[in-house]
C-alpha cells in the first residue's frame, strides 16, 4: 500500500510540474503575440490566411512603423 501511495504522489508531483511548464510556455507565447511587432504580424497573417476564401481576400489594416 505504501508503494502505491508513493507512486501516486510522485506521479501527481511530476504531472503538476509538467502542467506548470505548459502554463509558463503559454504565458510567454501570449506575451510574445500580444506585445511584440512580430507577434502582431503573425496574428495578422494567420487571420488573413484562415479567414479568406478563394473568392475573397482579407487584408489586415495593421501598419507597423519600424
Amino acid at each position: 500500500m505504501n508503494q502505491v501511495v508513493r507512486f501516486l504522489r510522485a506521479t501527481l508531483r511530476y504531472g503538476l510540474r509538467v502542467l506548470g511548464v505548459i502554463a509558463v510556455v503559454a504565458l510567454l507565447l501570449v506575451a510574445f503575440v500580444g506585445f511584440t511587432t512580430p507577434g502582431a504580424r503573425l496574428v495578422a497573417w494567420a487571420i488573413e490566411k484562415y479567414a479568406a476564401t478563394p473568392d475573397q481576400i482579407v487584408r489586415s489594416l495593421i501598419r507597423v512603423r519600424c
